[in-house]
């Protein structure tokens, strides 16, 4: 064990794990620069959807305090609506005023509890506005938009429903006409739902929303994961790793190892750890830094940030009309840290495929997969520096291989995301998230067989290899 950690400390003192680990650092820094100029673009979004809200609810209560003044001093309304119409609607539109005036000030205030309960309740609007318009239709018609039913908050939520509704206290909107606002059906009703309960468990927690350029420490790390590090984590490790042996060749301490052939998977293993350590300190050190400066500047609160989770993640794999869909016709949506895939040609119910789980679990599950990614790519690193004995060339193949990995789903556009495409297991977000025509459970399986396949092939070509 003191001779591996001799081995990783004179690695560390290498120039290049230092290079990469600047490499890193650098990239970080150009991906916190360019979420923050996105936050500015998402803020000012925010305040002008809130100011249309805000408008368009000021707009429908004038509309209906006209017909109200016309009935009280004529004493008969002055269109088809009828008084009891007349007083419901500028009823519901007096508190959609006061809903919109309320969100407003609570996000300049940065009141995140009042804020996210308002947002809840706007998005609860929706919702009824959905079903009413739903409840007019057959089955046949329901099938059209992918349901089998109409998934009311009482029949989503259950139990919970009543704890719900007596904490947004949003009143009787069925009597309102569907048609009046169609600026109400520009969400889609897994948007509306998934929402909804991302607004209340954020109330409940006083959290501010998040968003896919968020900076807070956490929502960093993950916007990392899904935006950065898949596009830099395989050279990485290649990088790091395919030298190893030759640095023993060099100083020909390999020819003790090759004479004696009980020892040489040993010190195929060792090598392999060596790599997979030296990678893990690289990508986790820069990170690490970042973290801790940004958890310094505005805390480190977020570790149970609500994230999506495809309950498809543990099968083997995705339906034909699924792949078909991600792979030919690709759609998302985005919801705080999170993206999905939305259904429009295989019916998928998604309200019944996805599910909010905390951040640290999702984090937990991402990490498992990169780490088995960066083991894979240690072993092919290791078989391609037993095939070239000439460091120069080893190098080049590393570049090659990266490159040919990475370019795989554009070679053969019809395995894209598949099993076989094993250098998008770094990108663990969208897989995780169901936007991978390959699922979690494939995706460890695929990688775990790549990896004794290669090792065996490695030790193989290795114990044949003479002593030179």
């Amino acid at each position: 064990m003191k001779a591996f950690w001799l081995e990783f400390k004179s690695i560390c003192k290498n120039f290049r794990f230092m290079a990469l680990i600047f490499i890193l650092i650098c990239l970080l820094a150009m991906l916190f620069t360019q979420f923050q100029n996105e936050r500015a673009v998402e803020h000012q979004h925010v305040i002008r959807g809130n100011n249309r809200y805000e408008m368009s609810s000021n707009e429908w209560v004038e509309f209906w305090e006209g017909h109200y003044r016309y009935l009280q001093k004529h004493g008969v309304p002055r269109s088809i609506y009828s008084a009891e119409h007349i007083a419901h609607d500028l009823n519901w539109y007096r508190y959609e005023q006061e809903l919109a005036q309320e969100i407003s000030v609570a996000y300049t205030a940065k009141d995140w509890s009042a804020y996210n309960l308002g947002m809840a309740e706007k998005t609860l609007i929706n919702w009824q506005f959905l079903v009413n318009f739903y409840s007019h239709m057959d089955e046949r018609d329901l099938k059209y938009f992918g349901l089998d039913s109409i998934p009311t908050p009482e029949n989503y939520y259950g139990e919970n429903w009543d704890a719900y509704n007596s904490v947004l206290s949003v009143p009787d909107g069925h009597q309102l006409a569907w048609f009046y606002d169609n600026n109400r059906f520009r969400m889609f009703l897994d948007r509306i739902i998934y929402s909804t309960s991302y607004y209340l468990y954020l109330a409940e927690k006083n959290m501010p929303p998040t968003s896919p350029s968020d900076t807070a420490p956490w929502a960093f790390l993950f916007n990392f994961l899904r935006r950065g590090l898949p596009h830099v984590l395989g050279i990485i490790v290649l990088l790091i790793s395919v030298n190893l042996m030759h640095r023993d060749r060099a100083f020909g301490s390999i020819k003790t190892t090759l004479q004696m052939p009980k020892n040489r998977a040993r010190y195929l293993f060792k090598k392999i750890s060596l790599g997979f350590t030296a990678s893990t300190f690289i990508v986790a050190i820069p990170q690490l830094l970042t973290f801790i400066l940004l958890g310094i500047k505005s805390g480190f609160k977020g570790i149970d940030t609500p994230v999506l989770l495809t309950k498809n993640f543990l099968t083997w794999s995705l339906s034909a009309d699924e792949i078909f869909e991600l792979r030919d016709y690709p759609w998302f949506s985005e919801l705080g840290l999170s993206k999905y895939a939305v259904s429009w040609l295989s019916g998928r119910n998604l309200m019944e495929s996805m599910e909010f789980i905390p951040l640290w679990q999702f984090l937990l599950l991402a990490v498992v997969m990169l780490a088995l990614f960066t083991l894979f790519c240690t072993v092919v690193a290791l078989l391609i520096s037993v095939v070239f004995k000439n460091e120069i060339l080893a190098q080049v193949a590393a570049v090659g291989v990266f490159i040919l990995g990475s370019s795989f789903n554009r070679i053969f556009p019809k395995l894209k995301t598949s099993p076989l495409d094993l250098f998008t297991k770094a990108d663990v977000i969208p897989i995780l998230e169901g936007s991978h025509c390959s699922t979690y459970l494939s995706s460890i399986a695929a990688l775990i067989i790549a990896i004794i396949l290669l090792f065996a092939l490695s030790a193989l070509i290795f114990r044949r290899q003479d002593v030179q």
